[in-house]
């Protein structure tokens, strides 16, 4: 990469590809530092601006982008490359880190699962095995089939909305 672009893109505060917020604009070298004689180029070219030796610089000198070097950024700067393809399984993780929802990445896709039964009515259910605000079960089914059925489904849908 060009070393007056990537000065001009670290003055700024922006990536290698020259997305970024922003945040700043200024940029610090002295005599004698690689540095110092292409920002002095690019002085000379209008893509930056010198205000000299500054105190809060360490008696640097400070250097700032001007628009005109900011258009070049955004010019000059490379392609992004595109976003590796994920399998099913780094999305569904994904999914599970964009949730923040407090609970274990088994717990969230369901994995660590018990089976409740109610002897009295015949009902079962599957639970989370958690006790509290945490615990997720499925609603009372006649058999294991349809228990795991409802529970996955109350993980799906618990899956795609805030945690309380």
């Amino acid at each position: 990469m060009d070393n007056k672009l990537h000065i001009l893109q670290h003055s700024l505060g922006l990536d290698q590809y020259g997305h970024g917020n922003q945040y700043r604009n200024h940029f610090a070298t002295g005599p004698g530092s690689d540095d110092f004689d292409a920002c002095t180029e690019m002085v000379g070219m209008g893509l930056m601006k010198d205000f000299g030796t500054c105190s809060f610089t360490g008696d640097m000198h400070c250097f700032v982008v001007t628009p005109a070097g900011i258009d070049y950024v955004a010019l000059n700067s490379p392609e992004r490359p595109p976003e590796p393809k994920r399998t099913a399984s780094q999305k569904r993780y994904q999914d599970y880190m964009d949730s923040d929802c407090g609970l274990t990445f088994a717990e969230w896709i369901g994995v660590q699962t018990k089976i409740e039964t109610h002897y009295g009515t015949g009902e079962i259910r599957f639970t989370n095995g958690k006790t509290g605000w945490e615990k997720i079960a499925g609603p009372p089914a006649k058999t294991i089939k349809e228990a795991k059925a409802g529970y996955k489904a109350v993980l799906r849908e618990r899956r795609y909305q805030p945690c309380a």
